[in-house]
């Protein structure tokens, strides 16, 4: 099936592949951002990567065509999520099975059980 050409139509007439495409560059932007500014606290820039192409999807899925543009929708999602992400919170339908970018000595909403020999 030849792909069609999408750069005269409107972000609501495009599915999400072909959106993905056209918002790939903000993707791996944001992606080098928070890289640039918390890589230190996560296992890689695969895992961050993944992580906001996933949060892409979660704004697809969250955008309403008539409250504004996808775009604008799109970085607030991205830097909102993956801040969250950042403080230990999972992402929206993750929590039965949580997926982890967070490094374990940064994952400060982990609660350590004190196992003192009186609580016994």
């Amino acid at each position: 099936m030849p792909k069609r050409n999408t750069k005269k139509l409107k972000d609501e007439e495009l599915n999400i592949n072909e959106l993905f495409e056209r918002y790939r560059a903000e993707v791996e932007a944001k992606t080098r951002y928070f890289f640039k500014k918390w890589g230190y606290k996560v296992h890689s820039y695969e895992d961050l990567y993944q992580t906001v192409a996933c949060i892409f999807t979660y704004a697809y899925k969250t955008w309403k065509k008539e409250k504004g543009r996808f775009d604008a929708h799109l970085k607030s999602t991205i830097n909102r999520k993956v801040i969250d992400l950042l403080q230990g919170i999972p992402l929206p339908g993750c929590s039965d099975a949580p997926f982890d970018i967070l490094k374990t000595e940064y994952k400060s909403r982990c609660e350590l059980m004190d196992f003192e020999e009186e609580n016994l």
